[in-house]
């Protein structure tokens, strides 16, 4: 698998990446706020999409599904059903700061809305070409916040970024939720690349003192 990150530059830096088989076929992993860029890149690769894979249903990881889906017809999309309140126009979830920076990179509400292909659930597996893509789920930044492991990568969204964690103040935010999540990765035995949802990635060999740091914390 080739893993390729592209950086959304006006939507909280989110990471998009681009997992691709050896087919050229990708899985688009939480691309945000910024589609064209992620177009450009897919065909100065060559690669052709196909599927789009969500962590969770924050905006800054699903405002370019629509840019995608005009480029590219037909092409799915995968979220948990949990966190369909984030697609679907609940109120409860558009925050004034998320509208301002949604605004700020030339979207709008209904740039957000979304229709859901498929929903995520535990240990379900996903095929592309040669890559299998199995779902763990790791609800506490949203409720149906998951991570998708695939060989030796492991996609976890705003779950797990280098030495931290994501929020749980927002809307459906779950701090005892996230210290179950994160204790639940801490078994994983595989050594795994960690591409996160913003900043660098990691192993899980980088992150053992931090697992062992935060647990200790929670007891």
């Amino acid at each position: 698998m080739t893993v390729v990150t592209v950086e959304a530059k006006h939507t909280f830096s989110a990471n998009c990446y681009l997992a691709a088989s050896s087919t050229g076929h990708c899985a688009v992993i939480d691309p945000g706020a910024e589609g064209e860029g992620i177009i450009a890149v897919l065909e100065d690769r060559g690669w052709t999409p196909g599927m789009i894979l969500l962590t969770h249903g924050h905006f800054d990881h699903i405002g370019a599904v629509r840019t995608l889906q005009a480029r590219y017809p037909g092409l799915p999309v995968y979220l948990h059903k949990n966190d369909l309140p984030f697609v679907t126009g609940d109120p409860n979830v558009l925050t004034p700061g998320m509208l301002l920076s949604a605004q700020r990179s030339g979207r709008s509400r209904e740039d957000f809305l979304l229709s859901v292909d498929h929903f995520l659930t535990e240990g379900q597996t996903i095929v592309l070409d040669d890559l299998t893509f199995t779902v763990i789920e790791t609800p506490g930044h949203t409720p149906g916040s998951v991570c998708f492991a695939c060989g030796d990568d492991l996609f976890t969204g705003d779950t797990l970024f280098h030495h931290d964690v994501g929020r749980t103040d927002l809307y459906g935010g779950d701090a005892g939720a996230l210290y179950q999540s994160i204790q639940k990765l801490s078994r994983l035995s595989r050594n795994y690349r960690i591409y996160p949802g913003h900043e660098e990635p990691s192993t899980f060999a980088e992150e053992q003192e931090f697992f062992k740091a935060f647990l200790e914390h929670r007891v």
